[in-house]
């Protein structure tokens, strides 16, 4: 999930910066993050936002104008038009891209997948395809919005109904793209957000399907997985309490846990991960501040710790924020110096991070190499080809490879939630969380 402003690294020495693993012992070990580049273009402006990394692409948004999306590529320093939505809206979540792929929505309807590669824009159809289809209506009148795409190779989810409110009532559809066949793979009655799609899996977080926009804000949600091979539905954190800013990247599956939000004193947020292979979950080690988990690649989890928000002194939230990582085999904690300020971690790509420089009114983006980490384990995956109710979803022997960090979805900042606070109640925000995909995160 998102924030506005965290205080972590800083471009002041360019070929150097320097994480210490946390641990009891009192020596401090040290990690070099390298400097590689500047990613230069005009098409960034004060206006951008959104950033997304994959492969060797970076995709953004340009709010101006109702939305435009941006493609730079690593590889030639060249940037692209991909879409422009004069009197539509290309919203933070209307968008995703992983390997190789773009997915958005203009106006929550209309869904474009785009390939890098060829140049070429194609429009998901909502009809003339096979498998399941759905009427929704509002107010007596038919019609459906899709929001919140994920892709994965040839494999598309996204949210779709006829909603309106904070509290969004879904069904979840999947569609493979090479064979044309379309599945609603959750039908439940309940407000949903933070869907991802990775290999075979699908994570999202549901709220209590009794949870509407007059019934007071939710206090509790649950992480969802499902298979999209077996058909297995498992709520992965059955624990009480609101949970969202879920991501989703191999094996593993992470959230913040936000505790009730309507308790006094409020709880800390912290953030857990779970393991699919061993069905096992584990927390990041807990500190005074709130944690805001930002994504995952390979074995590691990025995240902030932040001070507890504070509605009286609003000047608070914008100090000591820091980006961590967790090394979810080791239990280890990494910590970038907090000296090293206004700049965040907002992706990571083949042992890359893309980091933006906050202290402008133009975002400035660059890359380093973390030289003394471990490197993330990446793993291939062949995907079984049936899929529940005998749908074929893939051609037999496909065989993709898993990007070293899922298919990214930007999310709002610390701001735009902390000001929503006061009025709905951190629950109400989390409906847009999702994981995320990692861009100035909460």
């Amino acid at each position: 999930m998102g924030k506005t402003i965290r205080r972590i690294l800083s471009v002041g020495l360019l070929s150097l910066l320097i994480l210490i693993p946390l641990s009891p012992a009192t020596e401090v070990q040290y990690m070099n993050l390298t400097f590689v580049g500047k990613i230069l273009s005009d098409n960034i402006t004060e206006q951008s936002s959104s950033f997304i990394f994959s492969g060797d692409s970076i995709l953004w948004n340009n709010i101006s104008a109702g939305g435009v999306l941006y493609l730079y590529s690593l590889t030639d320093n060249s940037t692209r038009l991909i879409a422009m939505s004069p009197g539509g809206m290309i919203m933070p979540d209307g968008y995703t891209m992983s390997d190789g792929t773009i997915v958005w929505s203009n106006d929550s309807n209309i869904l474009h997948e785009y390939t890098i590669a060829l140049g070429r824009d194609h429009i998901i159809p909502n009809t003339n395809t096979t498998g399941s289809q759905k009427t929704y209506f509002w107010n007596g009148f038919p019609g459906i919005q899709r929001w919140e795409p994920s892709v994965y190779g040839d494999r598309v989810v996204w949210f779709q109904g006829y909603p309106s409110g904070t509290y969004r009532k879904a069904d979840i559809a999947f569609l493979n793209t090479t064979t044309d066949e379309m599945t609603l793979i959750n039908e439940s009655p309940s407000a949903k957000g933070g869907l991802q799609i990775n290999g075979e899996n699908v994570i999202w977080y549901a709220y209590d399907e009794d949870v509407t926009d007059t019934s007071g804000p939710a206090t509790e949600s649950s992480i969802n997985l499902y298979n999209i091979v077996t058909g297995k539905d498992t709520v992965v954190c059955p624990e009480p309490g609101l949970k969202g800013q879920a991501a989703l990247s191999g094996n593993y599956i992470g959230w913040t846990d936000f505790g009730n939000p309507l308790a006094t004193p409020r709880p800390l947020w912290r953030v857990s991960i779970y393991t699919i292979s061993s069905g096992t979950t584990q927390t990041v080690p807990s500190t005074s501040m709130d944690q805001n988990l930002d994504f995952i690649f390979g074995d590691y989890a990025v995240y902030t710790e932040c001070p507890a928000y504070n509605a009286a002194d609003k000047a608070t939230n914008e100090e000591s924020c820091q980006d961590k990582i967790f090394d979810i085999r080791t239990g280890s904690t990494w910590q970038i110096l907090p000296s090293w300020t206004d700049q965040n971690i907002v992706g990571y790509s083949d042992g890359l991070f893309l980091v933006e420089d906050t202290r402008g009114d133009t975002p400035a983006l660059s890359l380093f190499r973390a030289d003394n980490l471990p490197p993330a384990d990446t793993t291939t995956a062949t995907p079984a080809p049936a899929m529940p109710e005998n749908n074929v979803t893939s051609p037999a022997g496909t065989t993709l490879s898993v990007p070293p960090v899922a298919g990214t979805r930007p999310t709002p900042t610390r701001a735009s939630l902390s000001a929503l606070i006061p009025v709905t109640g951190v629950s109400a925000v989390c409906l847009a969380l999702g994981a995320s995909r990692k861009v100035k995160r909460l």
